[in-house]
């Protein structure tokens, strides 16, 4: 199932159809909580970024629907597979989320949702007091 997951996402995203694409993120999102963490660690990496990229900045999506489901996907990954999750990708995704509290309604919710998802789900301070987030809350 989630190899065919994976193709359905692959062909979709980047459509010209603004359904399509939302559609190939809902399949993403919603397939992470079946498969163990292993098998779909990779799939979420390599997810991260273009959707961050759907949210905000050059590649931002001119649907807010596709935004909408952008922000909810990223905020079920932190909370579903947080763990999976590269450290490297914090930077990029929380900016984007960012920029997203700014935007329609729902999109600044689920930006919201996902803020709070990867706040909970990121280690706290280390023996130097700081925390991972601490530098990309800061403009919060």
């Amino acid at each position: 199932m989630l190899g065919a997951v994976g193709d359905f996402v692959t062909a979709n995203f980047g459509s010209a159809d603004w359904h399509a694409r939302d559609a190939a993120i809902m399949a993403l999102a919603v397939v992470l909580d079946g498969p163990s963490q292993a098998r779909v660690a990779s799939l979420v990496n390599s997810a991260l970024p273009p959707l961050a990229g759907k949210i905000a900045g050059p590649e931002r999506d001119s649907s807010e629907a596709v935004r909408d489901s952008a922000a909810w996907a990223i905020g079920k990954m932190y909370a579903v597979l947080a763990d999976a999750v590269s450290d490297k990708y914090l930077p990029p995704v929380v900016n984007a989320l960012n920029a997203a509290l700014d935007d329609e309604a729902r999109v600044a919710a689920h930006a919201a949702f996902a803020l709070h998802e990867i706040a909970r789900n990121t280690p706290g301070p280390d023996e130097t007091g700081r925390a991972p987030l601490s530098p990309m809350l800061m403009p919060l």
